[in-house]
C-alpha cells in the first residue's frame, strides 16, 4: 500500500515542518491525490498569506470555504477567528457576545493563553470532521516551531 493510500483513509492529516520547505505544496498535492482516490477533501491553511489559492488556481478564501474542483475545497483558518466563533456559538446573546469580544481581558486571554491558538486550529479541524460533508481534512499547520506547539496543545491544556 502506498503512503498516500494510507493517509487518504484517515479523517485528519497534519502537515508540518520547517518554514519554506514546501508544507503547503505537500498539503495541496496530498489533497489532490486523495481527491483522485474518491475522497472529499478540505485543506485548511493556517498561514495568513494564503498560498493555497495560487497552487489550486482559485480565489483567496478570506476565511471562507472555497471549492477547488470536484470533491476538494480549502479554507484559510485564523486561530483568533476560530476562538471568536466558539464564543459566539456558546454565548448566543448578541450584547454579551459583543461585550466579550471587545473586552481587554478577553483580548489578553486569547493572545496569552498557552496553547489556545494551536488548540483552536485543531478544534476547527475536528469540528469539520465531526460535521461530515468531507472525508478528509488536511491541516497545513504552521512551521515546525509552532507546529510542534500545535501537536502538544491538547496535552498542555489538559495539564492546565
Amino acid at each position: 500500500m502506498l503512503l498516500v493510500d494510507e493517509l487518504a483513509n484517515r479523517d485528519l492529516v497534519v502537515v508540518t515542518g520547517k518554514g519554506g520547505t514546501g508544507k503547503t505544496a505537500i498539503a495541496a498535492a496530498l489533497g489532490l491525490a486523495c481527491r483522485e482516490r474518491g475522497r472529499r477533501v478540505l485543506v485548511l491553511e493556517a498561514d495568513p498569506r494564503e498560498s493555497l489559492p495560487q497552487m489550486l488556481g482559485a480565489d483567496p478564501s478570506a476565511g471562507g470555504v472555497v471549492s477547488a474542483g470536484e470533491r476538494m475545497a480549502f479554507q484559510n483558518v485564523s486561530p483568533r477567528r476560530v476562538v471568536d466563533e466558539i464564543v459566539r456559538e456558546r454565548l448566543r446573546f448578541g450584547p454579551l457576545i459583543v461585550r466579550t469580544l471587545k473586552s481587554p481581558i478577553y483580548e489578553q486571554f486569547v493572545d496569552g493563553a498557552p496553547g489556545l491558538k494551536e488548540l483552536a486550529l485543531l478544534a476547527h479541524a475536528q469540528r469539520v470532521v465531526a460535521k461530515g460533508g468531507v472525508d478528509l481534512v488536511i491541516l497545513d499547520a504552521p512551521a515546525s516551531g509552532h507546529g510542534r506547539a500545535l501537536l502538544e496543545a491538547p496535552r498542555l491544556v489538559g495539564e492546565a
